[in-house]
């Protein structure tokens, strides 16, 4: 689906309606992301990604916790392949 395409379905609806995701019957918020090559925008993205808020995990589902020392891996490995999406990334805690 093209996102004209999911416009066009959407201008139908009433437009002051909150939108959700919805999984086993629960509403999830959702969060809107962008792709494509290196220092692309999103008026020039190649690909729109809907990424659920919070999946409500069952308690019979394990959570992956990293040590401090893997995520500071995880964030210079990302900051050297992405350095502009970490930057934005970190941003957000300055404020």
């Amino acid at each position: 689906m093209k996102v004209k395409d999911l416009i066009e379905q959407l201008k139908y609806y009433n437009q002051d309606a909150d939108v959700f995701l919805n999984s086993n019957y629960k509403h999830i918020g959702f969060t809107l992301a962008f792709g494509g090559g290196d220092g692309v925008e999103k008026e020039n993205c190649e690909t729109v990604s809907i990424y659920p808020d919070d999946l409500g995990c069952e308690s019979s589902q394990t959570e992956r916790m990293y040590s401090e020392e893997e995520v500071i891996e995880i964030l210079l490995t990302f900051r050297a392949e992405n350095p502009r999406y970490i930057e934005e990334f970190l941003e957000q805690f300055k404020k």
